[in-house]
């Protein structure tokens, strides 16, 4: 872990900026997170319990981030921000997450979530879908 000094201490004398991979261990050290909403960080902080920000990258090339970000907050797991839509609520969001009741709500909801994994329900969808295919004939 290295950490770096905000440019000038004198204007955020509490702010530090972190370079840290894998952060996932720490990340209960903080008492929010604001992160993008791409497939890992967001099922990592999902599932860690963490009161997250979800900025979603927008971009055309990336997956549909925006669609995870928003589900994370119809069920109270994350709140959601959009870059280019939501800059005049920044502030009211970030003091919404710094409410003691609104983080232990989103951890509550988060730890109640189902951790299976899921491979064994896959397994058990393609052996179903293997034996209603008959393929000791051709298809007319």
């Amino acid at each position: 872990m290295r950490l770096k000094r905000a440019k000038d201490p004198g204007d955020q004398p509490r702010r530090q900026t972190i370079d840290l991979f894998p952060a996932f261990r720490y990340s209960n050290a903080f008492d929010i997170c604001v992160s993008a909403a791409g497939y890992n960080a967001f099922h990592e902080n999902l599932l860690g319990a963490i009161p997250t920000i979800f900025v979603p990258n927008e971009a055309e090339e990336m997956d549909l981030q925006l669609v995870r970000a928003k589900y994370a907050e119809v069920l109270g797991l994350a709140l959601l921000l959009r870059r280019d839509h939501d800059r005049y609520r920044i502030g009211e969001v970030v003091e919404t997450m710094l409410d003691d009741r609104v983080r232990n709500g989103i951890r509550l909801r988060c730890q109640r979530l189902d951790r299976r994994n899921g491979a064994d329900d896959i397994a058990s969808f393609v052996t179903m879908a293997a034996h209603m295919l008959r393929t000791d004939r051709l298809f007319s």
